[in-house]
């Protein structure tokens, strides 16, 4: 059940819920000229990494990606946090 809250005096509503346990990213693939594959989360640019392979580029940047929204789920608990809907 989502929940309307007011996170500070002049912010807005947001539906209040914590991080999803699980999601699905899109990770772009990018192969470079050594050879290594470069791999980047679309909506999270913070976690990028590399792999010889492919496979192993995917498997480092979920590994990236898990670390990056473990940091920011950590900074959510030290201020006011406001979320908008962005129609794009």
């Amino acid at each position: 059940m989502k929940r309307e809250t007011r996170v500070g005096k002049a912010s807005p509503f947001y539906t209040a819920h914590p991080f999803h346990e699980s999601m699905e990213y899109r990770i772009r693939l990018t192969k470079g000229r050594d050879g290594f594959y470069t791999a980047q989360c679309l909506e999270v640019p913070g976690a990028i990494s590399q792999g010889r392979t492919k496979a192993e580029a995917i498997r480092n940047a979920k590994e990236a990606l898990e670390f990056v929204l473990e940091l920011l789920k950590e900074k959510a608990k030290k201020g006011d946090i406001a979320r908008v809907r962005v129609n794009a």
